[in-house]
């Protein structure tokens, strides 16, 4: 059975579903975004024999969307959001910087899980066990450097160590049945 795809491969999808984003065509950016993103989990899923209808895998994989609702304002708030990408191109590069880190770390816990055994079967809880990990452990790369992150904190392709950690803890937890 094939192994896991190398960091390379990880990094690259990363950024090409971060640079997404600057497609200046509302809705395209995110709808490209999320193509890259179930690509790359398709095929760490592949890599290792394990396969997951569509539907699935875009409940995984996708970022979420405001419904109708977001996507009326995705279009009313977007000649505001393009005059500041081309003013603040500084500040997209930063967000572009942030999502491919979210989309590397997402990759890095979904090959934990296939290694644990957890995937493809618990798709939605690994998903729910890696949105309160990535909302517990700060993976933004400037964040991180700016407040002084001890050294060997960030290991080399910018891992945070602590999210493998944290992410185990989530799916070792008991499910607890959501409020209603």
């Amino acid at each position: 059975m094939p192994g896991p795809l190398d960091r390379q491969q990880l990094a690259t999808y990363a950024a090409i579903a971060a640079f997404t984003g600057l497609v200046p065509v509302p809705l395209l950016d995110t709808w490209l975004g999320n193509r890259v993103r179930r690509t790359l989990f398709r095929k760490m899923l592949l890599t290792r024999g394990a396969t997951v209808p569509d539907a699935e895998l875009a409940a995984f994989a996708d970022t979420p969307s405001g419904g109708c609702l977001g996507v009326f304002l995705t279009v009313l708030i977007w000649p505001l959001k393009k005059l500041l990408r081309t003013v603040f191109f500084v500040w997209e590069m930063k967000v572009a910087a942030d999502a491919a880190s979210d989309v590397f770390h997402r990759a890095l816990l979904l090959e934990e899980a296939l290694e644990k055994g957890w995937a493809p079967g618990e798709l939605s809880r690994i998903r729910i066990a890696i949105d309160a990990t990535l909302k517990q452990v700060d993976v933004r790369i400037l964040e991180r450097h700016l407040r002084g992150v001890p050294k060997g904190a960030v290991r080399r392709w910018g891992v945070v160590p602590e999210v493998v950690e944290r992410f185990r803890l989530e799916m070792e937890a008991p499910v607890t049945a959501p409020r209603t």
